[in-house]
C-alpha cells in the first residue's frame, strides 16, 4: 500500500468522523436555537403577564373613580332634591299660614294651602333623613288641624294656636335640617379624594 492508499484511506475514515461532528454541531445549534426560543417564549409570557396586571390595575383604578364619582353626583344629586322638597314645604306652611291668617276667610286659598301642604309634606318626607321626618310629620299634622279649624273658626284663633304649636314646632323642624345639612357636610368632608 502506498501512500496515496493510505491516504485516500484516512481521507474515506474522515468522512464519517466529519458526518458526526457536522452532526453534532447541527444538534448543538438546534439545541441552543431550542434554548433560545423557550427563553424568548418566557421573556414574552413575562411581559405580557405584566401588560395584563398593568391593563387590570388600570380598569380597576379606573372602576373605583367610576364609582366614586358616581357616588359624589348621586350624593348631590340628593341633596339637591333634599333642598328642594325642603324649600317647597317651608314654603307650603307660608301659604297655610297666610291663608289661614287672612280676613276674610277664603276657603278656596285654604283648600289651595292644604293640597299644597299635602303634596310638599310627602315629597319632603320621601328625601328626609329620619330625624327631619318626624319633625315634618309633627309641623304638618298641626298646620293641617289649624287650617281645617280656620274654614269655621276666627283668624285670631288661628293665629294665636299657629304660634303656639305651628311656629315651635316649625323652628324645630328647621334646625332638625340645619343639622342634617352639617351632618350631610361633614361626611362629605371625611370622604378621600377622588
Amino acid at each position: 500500500m502506498d501512500l496515496s492508499a493510505i491516504a485516500a484511506l484516512l481521507a474515506l475514515a474522515s468522512i464519517p468522523a466529519t458526518l458526526v461532528v457536522a452532526r453534532w454541531q447541527k444538534r448543538t445549534a438546534l439545541d441552543q436555537a431550542a434554548a433560545a426560543h423557550r427563553t424568548a417564549m418566557q421573556v414574552a409570557e413575562a411581559s405580557h403577564r405584566s401588560a395584563l396586571a398593568a391593563a387590570e390595575q388600570a380598569h380597576h383604578h379606573a372602576l373605583e373613580l367610576l364609582s366614586r364619582q358616581s357616588k359624589l353626583e348621586a350624593d348631590q344629586w340628593v341633596r339637591d332634591k333634599r333642598h328642594a322638597a325642603y324649600t317647597r314645604y317651608q314654603n307650603a306652611l307660608s301659604q297655610a299660614r297666610t291663608a289661614g291668617a287672612t280676613e276674610p276667610r277664603d276657603v278656596d286659598e285654604i283648600h289651595k294651602a292644604l293640597r299644597e301642604l299635602h303634596v310638599s309634606y310627602h315629597e319632603a318626607r320621601m328625601v328626609a333623613n329620619r330625624r327631619v321626618s318626624d319633625h315634618i310629620y309633627r309641623t304638618d299634622d298641626r298646620a293641617r288641624n289649624l287650617l281645617l279649624q280656620r274654614r269655621t273658626g276666627t283668624v285670631a284663633n288661628f293665629i294665636r294656636e299657629w304660634s303656639l304649636f305651628v311656629a315651635p314646632q316649625r323652628a324645630q323642624l328647621d334646625e332638625a335640617i340645619r343639622e342634617g345639612i352639617a351632618l350631610d357636610a361633614e361626611i362629605r368632608a371625611e370622604l378621600p379624594e377622588g
